[in-house]
């Protein structure tokens, strides 16, 4: 699919005319109609890989394992069936959410600058390129978290010792997250086999790792890992953080609390649901103590502690408002001032009257901003995801593909 050309103008436009850009969200209390089947699709022929992997001398196969369709529709259809089991959305959100964040926090830590060969388990991390090699750092706060998705007593983990103990941690993270992405999409029509290798080694270390995690405070932190050290353009970042459309942000864990949507079912569905909500809503900034844990809600004073816990889970982080609005140029400001209540109450529920800016012509995060327009596709998140179902496909496979080289794709059968 070809990149679709925004006219460069698309930013400057006149309020009025910006306003027509921005998609008109239903109201919070409705949810869109989506089913999670219990049974995978019959598997389609496999597409032409995207491209060939790259050679590392340092890879090596995995004894006795293999993974043809069945297998890895096998694999799709019991994490469906662990997801299916948790009966309350806010805990299956998680869990969607976490299985996804497990897999990415894995290919994050991927830095291209660090060339120097390196045998897989040992290492502090220097000359260490690292990528998808089964290893976080369970001890930084970057991780806080995914151990309730992966610990010995998790159903996760579970299934990969008595089941699938055979392949890679690496392989079943990426294989795990697929299922995540395809069971949640609108009509399971994301579909991430042909971008799927196996054959990734684990390592039991890797010091240093969480360090390369972006934190939240800005897009300078998506620049520095997603561009500079994983190698990814603006459009491919954009696409991948579009993934907070699942799960939530927990106090206790990352510090921020609340969903990129409007409730916990919907926080169920793959979709580019995410890209409206954060150019759609009168975001403003939610101040803490601790610079880190700042963020963006709506919908409420961000000040009144007891109506954000309670009435308002909206969330967004600063690493999700730059890639639209310039922050640097204005922080304490409100992403729409031009949406008002019925009773002609603004929608911003403090800095009213000052406006985020959006990023000129010649802004090195431009391409951010553009990339969020074409994923929005049509109107209403009914309508279409293919725009940005097609970019997170690529995006995933680059990201999980980085340093990796002599894996083999899934096989018709073994």
């Amino acid at each position: 699919m070809h990149a679709l050309q925004v006219p460069s103008s698309v930013l400057c436009l006149p309020k009025q005319q910006q306003q027509q850009l921005q998609p008109k969200l239903k109201p919070e209390t409705e949810t869109e109609p989506h089913t999670t089947p219990t049974q995978p699709h019959t598997p389609q022929p496999q597409p032409t890989p995207l491209h060939s992997p790259t050679q590392n001398e340092n890879n090596i196969d995995n004894p006795g394992a293999c993974i043809d369709t069945s297998l890895y529709y096998e694999i799709d259809s019991d994490v469906a069936s662990i997801a299916l089991s948790i009966s309350n959305d806010i805990d299956r959100s998680h869990f969607y959410g976490g299985v996804l964040r497990l897999a990415a926090h894995d290919f994050m830590d991927y830095d291209q600058t660090q060339t120097s060969s390196y045998m897989r388990g040992n290492g502090d991390g220097n000359g260490d390129p690292m990528g998808s090699d089964g290893c976080l750092d369970w001890t930084s706060l970057s991780n806080a978290g995914l151990s309730s998705i992966w610990n010995e007593h998790s159903e996760l983990h579970r299934l990969y010792d008595t089941k699938y103990y055979m392949l890679s941690r690496a392989d079943f993270w990426i294989a795990a997250a697929n299922a995540v992405t395809r069971r949640t999409s609108v009509n399971m029509g994301l579909d991430l086999i042909d971008t799927f290798y196996w054959g990734r080694v684990d390592r039991e270390e890797c010091l240093g790792s969480a360090e390369r995690l972006p934190t939240t405070e800005s897009c300078r932190e998506v620049e520095g890992v997603f561009l500079e050290r994983m190698g990814l353009e603006w459009r491919d970042a954009v696409a991948l953080l579009g993934a907070h459309t699942l799960g939530r942000g927990h106090k206790e864990f990352s510090g921020h609390r609340g969903i990129w949507v409007p409730n916990d079912k919907l926080a169920q569905v793959f979709d580019k649901r995410y890209y409206q909500e954060l150019v759609g809503r009168s975001w403003v900034p939610r101040i803490s103590r601790d610079p880190l844990k700042e963020d963006w809600t709506t919908g409420s004073d961000p000040n009144d502690s007891n109506s954000n816990i309670i009435h308002n889970p909206k969330m967004m982080l600063h690493t999700d408002i730059c890639l639209f609005y310039d922050l640097d140029a204005n922080s304490n400001c409100c992403t729409r001032t031009d949406l008002f209540k019925s009773d002609g109450e603004s929608h911003c529920p403090t800095e009213k009257d000052n406006q985020c800016s959006v990023y000129g012509g010649d802004h090195p995060w431009r391409e951010a901003s553009e990339a969020v327009i074409e994923y929005l596709g049509a109107p209403h998140v009914e309508d279409d995801n293919d725009n940005f179902y097609e970019a997170f496909r690529r995006a995933w496979f680059k990201a999980t593909m980085n340093g990796m080289g002599d894996l083999k794709p899934v096989a018709k059968s073994c």
